[in-house]
């Protein structure tokens, strides 16, 4: 049996948990704050399961020491519910055979110190701090949902994912993936569309509001707060001319299936996440436009945008969640050891997956930073 921890900041842990789920050969058990969604997918052979976890954080109470020092992200001396949340995982630690983690450190480290075979799922940005380098040591599995670097794009990767090259021996790029599955479009496409984040976004209500007030352009939204989102984006998407975009990882992905041109716009993230999406996707020849830039006076920009060509086929969205899938029940269930074997057996990658450079171009050494982030 599977774990898999979703973490609850915005939409994007959980679509992509859905979009491979189907393709899984275990029973899931899931955690998380979030509660069970109303349509959840099931494994291709078993159930899912579905623990909510308690929150990890209190109203009106200030964490205390809540990164040990800079040793971890949050782990908070004060907040019962934290200790109440790792308790639960760690009941069911022996059912399990494999944890998937979406993302926690401390999440990761706690599943190893039970014996469990780690998954981690990683994304861009500055985590070369000393709790991301535990927790991609001790992974049987990196999972980078994003496509796979080449000789051109390597030295944006090398700044953008420095840690995928550090530990390039267990790392797996699957390319985007996005919980939509592409249906032909009908009709003609029309209009303007925002796409917000339920993780924190400048592209909200005020936005939204000066986009419709300055532009000639008609406009609509999805995700400016849980009031306007919805789980079946792609028709939406699929409806608009253009969209105006956050550049998460889930939005970038169903943008990239729904095939609708589109300029991103990156939001500050912990690790300078977003911001590394940015750097890849204009390394890819997508628009991405500053935060400070988005205003009423868009509508040249956005024509240009929705005429150009869009190399939809660089962010590898094709397959994507299947190879997520193999690499999780390869690290599941691993070939079989021998008494005495050294070192750690992953399934082998199937020869139609995308691959990269196993080393990156020389580039300098990151500074590590720290940042305190619950349940990151």
């Amino acid at each position: 049996m599977i774990g898999w921890y979703v973490h609850h900041h915005g939409h994007g842990h959980l679509r992509r948990m859905i979009a491979v789920l189907p393709h899984l050969d275990d029973d899931v058990i899931v955690f998380s704050s979030l509660p069970r969604p109303s349509a959840l997918p099931t494994p291709r052979s078993g159930s899912v399961t579905w623990v909510q976890l308690e929150p990890d954080t209190a109203p009106g109470v200030d964490p205390a020491d809540p990164t040990a020092g800079g040793s971890l992200h949050w782990v908070p001396t004060n907040i019962t519910g934290h200790a109440q949340r790792l308790a639960t995982i760690a009941g069911y630690a022996p059912e399990l055979t494999a944890m998937v983690v979406d993302v926690s450190c401390e999440v990761a480290m706690l599943s190893r110190l039970l014996g469990l075979r780690v998954v981690v799922v990683a994304q861009a940005g500055e985590r070369t701090d000393v709790a991301h380098r535990r927790c991609f040591e001790l992974a049987e599995a990196i999972i980078v949902p994003l496509p796979a670097p080449t000789v051109r794009t390597g030295q944006a990767y090398a700044a953008a994912v420095p840690h995928a090259f550090r530990f390039s021996a267990t790392t797996r790029f699957t390319g985007g993936i996005s919980a939509t599955r592409p249906v032909p479009s009908e009709g003609a496409r029309a209009g303007c569309l925002l796409l917000g984040s339920r993780g924190g976004s400048t592209l909200d209500g005020d936005a939204f509001a000066a986009l419709r007030a300055g532009s000639r352009h008609s406009w609509s939204a999805v995700g400016l707060d849980d009031a306007t989102w919805t789980a079946d984006i792609l028709p939406r998407l699929r409806a608009a001319r253009v969209v105006l975009s956050n550049a998460g990882l889930g939005a970038i992905a169903d943008v990239m299936s729904a095939r609708t041109p589109a300029i991103f716009v990156p939001q500050t993230r912990p690790f300078g996440e977003q911001d590394a999406n940015g750097v890849l996707l204009r390394t890819l020849g997508f628009p991405v436009l500053a935060g400070s830039d988005v205003g009423p006076d868009l509508d040249d920009v956005l024509a240009e945008a929705a005429d150009r060509e869009f190399p939809w086929e660089a962010w590898q969205i094709g397959g994507a969640a299947e190879r997520a899938a193999e690499v999780i029940d390869g690290v599941s269930q691993p070939p079989t050891r021998v008494a005495g074997g050294a070192g750690r057996s992953l399934a082998a990658p199937s020869a139609a997956s995308p691959t990269g450079p196993s080393t990156p171009p020389s580039t300098p050494t990151p500074t590590p930073t720290a940042a305190s982030v619950p349940g990151d």
